[in-house]
């Protein structure tokens, strides 16, 4: 998180701040909600629930492997934003 600019990194932090305070009953929904995010600050289309999301937009698919990667950072930044697990992961 470090290594992107102040702007970007503000405005990432927000979003999963936003979706913290909506407090998801379950992990799937959790897990979803990130998805659809990292969709839309990616702008490529991402599988959720066998649908690639968001839908009507004309974006690349994000691959397997990114979209993994990309996963991970997410929820770890989810994790410090809620208090959960390592408050200060490797390379945040």
């Amino acid at each position: 998180l470090k290594k992107l600019d102040n702007g970007t990194r503000y405005t990432t932090e927000y979003l999963v701040r936003f979706i913290a305070r909506l407090q998801p009953k379950s992990t799937v929904v959790r897990n979803d909600l990130l998805k659809r995010l990292v969709a839309s600050l990616t702008h490529q289309a991402l599988g959720i629930q066998g649908t690639l999301r968001p839908v009507g937009m004309e974006w690349n698919k994000l691959r397997q492997g990114t979209a993994g990667e990309l996963m991970l950072f997410i929820d770890s930044i989810y994790d410090m934003a809620t208090g959960e697990k390592d408050s200060n992961p490797p390379g945040l």
